[in-house]
């Protein structure tokens, strides 16, 4: 433990080991007391996210059209799936079918910002269709 002397002073000269912003505070202990209460998601779960598959401009329908993959997963890692299972080198892939994301985008950052309902849906075409 520290010395009195090492800590910063706080607003009115008492000893405070650091500081915290209300507002860091309040979102940390808004997202903590979320996950306490959904209990609906396991641990294993919530490392991962669901990814919807749809078929665009005549590409084959997947017979598995969901699917869990990592938070921590490339795009690509989607890419190289789709490749498999359609049997095909060269695939188009969009969310929100306008935008296509970069190979190395993280998918958890990705279905935070383009998910729908906590879910990145992925279109997929043969060619490319928007």
């Amino acid at each position: 433990m520290p010395e009195d002397e090492d800590l910063p002073s706080g607003r009115h000269g008492r000893q405070v080991p650091f500081q915290i912003k209300p507002a860091t505070l309040n979102h940390a202990l808004h997202n903590h007391a979320a996950d306490l209460t959904d209990d609906s998601v396991t641990m294993a779960d919530r490392d991962k996210v669901v990814v919807v598959f749809r078929a665009a401009g005549g590409a084959p329908i997947l017979q598995q059209s969901k699917v869990k993959v990592s938070l921590d997963s490339r795009f690509s890692k989607l890419v190289l799936y789709l490749r498999k299972q359609l049997k095909t080198d060269t695939v188009f892939v969009y969310l929100r079918e306008a935008f296509t994301p970069s190979l190395d985008d993280d998918l958890g950052i990705l279905r935070q910002a383009y998910g729908i309902d906590g879910k990145l849906h992925v279109n997929y075409a043969l060619t490319p269709a928007w």
